[in-house]
């Protein structure tokens, strides 16, 4: 894959993108929660999801107009997971702003893929590991900004670009 490919979509999920981990608590029989890792980009311009779904295999999701709070829809590409670990470290080197994000992210996935292997997947998380990915998770949000008070400044007009 070209190089100008690798760094217009790392532009993408640096000005329209999200890197994050999400976690969702499970219901019974299972007893521990639940975190994956994931990339979103949402725009209202159908065509750049569309390429990113053809070219990277992104799953496409539609949040339609409520003309209420927005006019237009929203068009919503996302990986997850393995698929989204790929493609971080497809275009690490041409991230800015979602950099540290990214690389939290490869390295959570990755640990996760390794207990997986070590434990058998789809088997129930020990204490240990739980714990483990909670603490990604709140890293991880914190890059965001999602905490309150937290001011996301890798992005800020005074980040040296490196050029």
């Amino acid at each position: 894959m070209e190089k100008t490919i690798k760094a217009y979509t790392a532009g993408i999920v640096d000005g329209e993108g999200y890197v994050g981990i999400t976690r969702s608590v499970q219901r019974a029989p299972y007893r521990t929660p639940r975190y994956m890792l994931k990339v979103q980009i949402g725009m209202t311009d159908k065509i750049v999801i569309d390429w990113l779904v053809e070219k990277f295999g992104f799953n496409l999701y539609i949040k339609r107009p409520d003309f209420k709070h927005r006019r237009r829809a929203v068009f919503t590409a996302d990986l997850q997971s393995i698929k989204a670990e790929s493609f971080l470290k497809l275009i690490k080197p041409w991230l800015i702003c979602k950099k540290e994000q990214a690389l939290l992210g490869i390295e959570f996935q990755r640990n996760c893929t390794l207990y997986a292997k070590k434990i058998g997947f789809r088997r129930r998380l020990n204490d240990v590991e739980v714990d483990k990915r909670h603490q990604y998770y709140l890293k991880i949000r914190d890059l965001n900004g999602r905490k309150k008070g937290v001011q996301n400044t890798f992005c800020s007009p005074h980040v040296k670009l490196g050029c």
